[in-house]
């Protein structure tokens, strides 16, 4: 039997007439129309988004055939959750790009910087990014490294190794560039190019939620479409280091592909683009990658650089 996670209760049972008509039964329909069960499975294409597998944050150091899509791939993608949320785009491109990934929830690809986080202290970041970069660097076959990340950790308090702070966004964004910029030059003296994806446009609300309740009142899902403005508005730490960061190292933004001149896109076809505020959903990651290429665009960033 399918039944509707936390994520479509918050999103859709939440109001009470759709309450009233599905009654929270999976073979009954949406005041649109529409069979629970289907909007069911549309949800699971918007559960967490772990990429290629949730055993992707190991630290042994060699890769489990579950995070890799060939044994010696030539692209490693390494980061927290939005790094993660990337995978299937990788996959779904036109261009192929064999990779691996070695990323952990909240632990940004910064070596020797991290912040505390709710599931992952930054004594368990630092580990880990010492395990992913030591693997990158002892791969022969690796060529490519793509990080990615909110990169809003300039925004809050950043421990170093040793365990003394680095407050203030001026500071944190300063020792971020200083960390990412060495970690370029290691890559390269190693004959490996470094490309960084920035986060998704946001637009502050719950763009998963919106899309579903939408879907299931049989709504326009297009109002959960936001202007390129509000984007502007919005991660602002983030838009500030990759500015900086983008004259030294090649960055991705995920805006260039997502919205166009006006609008940013919620919605594709007949599913989500975002699973939350800020995450990609699988199926909304599986559509950039096949309608933009994401894999296209790494590559040439990192040929031209």
């Amino acid at each position: 039997m399918l039944a509707l996670s936390a994520a479509s209760i918050a999103g859709v049972a939440a109001m009470g007439a759709l309450l009233t008509s599905g009654n929270g039964v999976y073979w009954r329909t949406t005041p649109a129309g529409e069979p629970f069960a289907d909007l069911a499975l549309l949800e699971q294409t918007m559960a967490p988004n772990y990429g290629l597998d949730r055993s992707c944050r190991s630290t042994e150091p060699e890769i489990a055939p579950s995070c890799r899509t060939t044994p010696n791939p030539a692209t490693a993608l390494w980061g927290d959750s939005f790094a993660m949320h990337l995978a299937q785009a990788i996959v779904e491109s036109p261009t192929p790009m064999p990779f691996a990934q070695r990323t952990l929830s909240q632990c940004g690809p910064i070596p020797g910087l991290a912040v505390m986080g709710s599931v992952t202290s930054w004594q368990s970041c630092l580990a880990f990014n010492d395990a992913a970069l030591s693997w990158i660097l002892s791969s022969e076959a690796v060529t490519t490294v793509i990080i990615s990340s909110p990169f809003d950790q300039a925004a809050r308090t950043i421990y170093r190794r040793d365990g003394s702070v680095i407050r203030g966004e001026a500071a944190g964004r300063a020792a971020i560039m200083k960390s990412l910029v060495g970690l370029s030059g290691q890559l390269a003296e190693a004959g490996k190019n470094l490309v960084v994806i920035g986060p998704p446009p946001a637009s502050g609300a719950n763009l998963g939620v919106c899309y579903l309740r939408r879907r299931a009142m049989g709504l326009d899902d297009r109002a959960c479409d936001f202007t390129v403005a509000t984007a502007a508005a919005n991660n602002l730490s983030a838009k500030a280091l990759l500015a900086e960061l983008a004259g030294v190292i090649p960055v991705v933004r995920l805006e260039d592909v997502i919205c166009d001149d006006d609008t940013c896109r919620a919605s594709a076809g007949r599913g989500s683009v975002y699973r939350d505020a800020g995450h990609l959903s699988i199926g909304g990651s599986a559509w950039l990658g096949r309608q933009n290429d994401l894999a296209g665009i790494i590559s040439r960033k990192a040929a031209n650089h």
